[in-house]
């Protein structure tokens, strides 16, 4: 993707991330086909980039409440 070392252990703490998330609901065997698919449509597909920079706990936390709290949303 990258040659960058920064953005390129991004995207790797990216996918690792979703598979992580993603491994106690789907097979194995369908596991890192489903990461790569989900990385290539809906993340790098709309030109998203990750954060060079980690954000703060408290700042990274309040996003994923924020996000969460809108897909509830009627």
């Amino acid at each position: 993707m990258t040659a960058d070392p920064d953005i390129s252990a991004e995207w790797t703490a990216l996918r690792r991330g979703l598979t992580a998330m993603l491994r106690p609901h789907v097979q194995d065997h369908m596991l890192d086909d489903l990461v790569k698919r989900i990385v290539a449509e809906l993340v790098n597909g709309p030109g998203w980039r990750p954060p060079i920079k980690a954000l703060p706990a408290v700042i990274r936390d309040a996003r994923v409440r924020r996000a969460l709290a809108a897909e509830d949303a009627p």
